[in-house]
């Protein structure tokens, strides 16, 4: 895809669909043909493309703000508008944009000037997702009381990319210099990666993940941070894809790929055998709390099974029981005659005693 201004009346927003080799494809596109000028357009391509122009149409001309339009190809291979032109800011003074496409983050970062009416030209930043979404508000890169102009992107290596300016803070001794800072700023969460969190201004990665609800890669049902900085659920998403049920949230289950929460499926939350119990020195009355605690902090209202497991003495049953494992695995491994599998029938037949401990399970009165 290539974009220019147009003159037409005014100046306006044009652009071609260009093959790999070099071969146009369909028509000129019209990108955006408002009164008045839009001009200095920008263009960052991945899955889609977002385009970023400054734009002149509001206040009869004398505004200036940054729009974008995503454009998508189509089941025929064009390239076809998705949505309509979108403002990134308001009826101000933005001016100069440049894009570059994160694919570590899969999203847009956005750059330009901006000035207020008492104050100089600063450079400012906002992110726009995939599907158009502009999380949080702009983010003041720099703007100092002096004039931060021209911004452009020098490199970008996973997600760290050198943001370049003139700047004007030493222009009345050694005239104007070039300033810049490796671009991994947010002020939201949301303005990280998955995965990621934003601190003191600088997107960091720790031990616990944090999910932007917003973003595509949230896992179905875990807890996430939306763009107002509240924590929520990430959303059903058909396009994420899990391999176990640990790739998504809780209450979910891998199905098909798939994170999945409404199937047919009783699940056993809480289940210790008597070994891990001595082990960790815990009680079942811990397991089935632990298990009731998550249950209702997850929200889940469909019910759960109780397991005790590998349970080898009437007195463990009797223990598993009382606490309510409503549910009992049987251990009979000290019980089993291993050369049984190499008897012959007729011998099997001939063995009439077997040393093993009769449990009888309605001595019980818990077991129905």
């Amino acid at each position: 895809m290539v974009v220019w201004q147009d003159m037409q009346s005014d100046y306006d927003i044009h652009a071609q669909q260009v093959s790999q080799t070099g071969d146009l494809v369909g028509g000129e596109i019209f990108v955006s043909t408002w009164e008045h000028d839009q001009i200095k357009p920008m263009l960052a391509c991945a899955e889609k493309c977002l385009v970023v122009w400054e734009d002149h149409h509001w206040a009869w001309g004398d505004a200036r703000d940054i729009y974008f339009q995503l454009y998508k190809l189509n089941s025929s291979g064009f390239l076809q508008a998705d949505g309509g032109n979108l403002p990134i800011g308001g009826d101000e003074y933005r001016v100069t944009p440049v894009v570059y496409y994160r694919d570590c983050a899969d999203d847009y970062v956005v750059t330009w000037e901006y000035k207020t009416e008492t104050d100089n030209l600063g450079i400012y930043q906002r992110i726009v997702l995939p599907d158009g979404t502009l999380l949080g508000d702009e983010t003041a890169i720099i703007h100092e009381a002096h004039d931060e102009v021209h911004p452009t992107t020098a490199t970008r290596v996973s997600c760290r990319s050198l943001l370049l300016w003139e700047d004007n803070r030493n222009s009345a001794s050694t005239g104007i210099d070039i300033y810049g800072e490796p671009e991994n700023v947010c002020s939201i969460h949301c303005h990280c990666p998955q995965n990621q969190f934003c601190y003191r201004g600088k997107c960091v990665l720790d031990e616990t993940p944090v999910f932007c609800c917003a973003r595509s890669g949230c896992p179905p049902g875990y807890w996430c941070v939306n763009i107002e900085g509240v924590r929520s659920r990430c959303p059903e998403d058909p396009n994420y894809f899990c391999q176990t049920a640990c790739d998504c949230g809780p209450a979910h289950c891998c199905k098909d790929n798939m994170c999945v929460k409404d199937i047919d499926v009783f699940p056993v939350l809480a289940q210790q055998s008597m070994r891990e119990l001595t082990q960790t020195e815990r009680t079942y009355r811990e397991v089935i709390d632990c298990a009731s605690w998550a249950v209702f902090q997850e929200g889940y209202t469909e019910g759960f099974g109780a397991d005790g497991d590998h349970l080898k003495t009437l007195n463990d049953i009797q223990i598993a029981v009382e606490t309510g494992m409503r549910m009992i695995t049987l251990d009979m491994s000290e019980a089993l005659r291993g050369e049984a599998f190499n008897l012959e029938q007729e011998e099997l037949e001939k063995t009439t005693e077997i040393p093993v401990d009769v449990i009888v399970l309605n001595k019980i009165p818990s077991i129905k």
